[in-house]
């Protein structure tokens, strides 16, 4: 039997989720579509997009991690108050 999961926390899962799906689809394919015909403007908005999606992704997984230890406590915190 799986172990029960917030609903919240479940639809957060699949939110983060799919913005790292997004995120590595964006940082692979615009440089790949933009650098097929390269001009200067393509190959800074192809490095741009890469140091982005560098810079995005950390963020998006600490997000994740952060989703059990979140709705642990909250459900906690309300039960110490009846």
């Amino acid at each position: 039997m799986k172990p029960w999961i917030h609903p919240q926390e479940l639809r957060s899962r699949i939110y983060w989720s799919t913005g790292i799906v997004g995120v590595v689809s964006a940082m692979i394919g615009v440089p790949i579509l933009l650098l097929r015909e390269p001009t200067q403007d393509h190959v800074v908005i192809s490095v741009a997009v890469v140091v982005l999606g560098i810079i995005t992704l950390p963020l998006i997984i600490r997000e994740l991690r952060r989703l059990p230890h979140e709705y642990r406590y909250e459900e906690a915190g309300e039960d110490s108050d009846e």
